[in-house]
């Protein structure tokens, strides 16, 4: 039952975490004057998340202690993320009224 929680999560984080490059590569590779849906524009869109997926999946292999790295960087984050940030927000709020 674990283990499911975690391919949930981590299938739902790698779809969050790769939407941007998803983006971009769909609008480099993609013919925009056909539709979204055409057999060409699906194909390619197929091909380059493989791809993407594809080397995720390299990249976690090749490092058997990526949860390793994972938390280090986790942790450098955190801290702009929940004590700086919001303080520079709240002054720079307050600058503007």
């Amino acid at each position: 039952m674990a283990y499911h929680g975690c391919v949930r999560v981590s299938v739902c984080g790698t779809q969050m975490f790769t939407a941007p490059v998803h983006e971009a590569l769909d609008t480099r590779l993609q013919r925009l004057h056909e539709g979204t849906s055409s057999r060409y524009n699906l194909t390619r869109r197929i091909c380059a998340r493989g791809l993407v997926l594809g080397f995720n999946v390299l990249v976690a292999a090749l490092f058997p202690f990526m949860g390793d790295f994972v938390n280090l960087f986790g942790s450098f984050a955190l801290v702009p993320l929940t004590l700086v940030f919001p303080s520079m927000i709240v002054l720079k709020a307050r600058a503007k009224l």
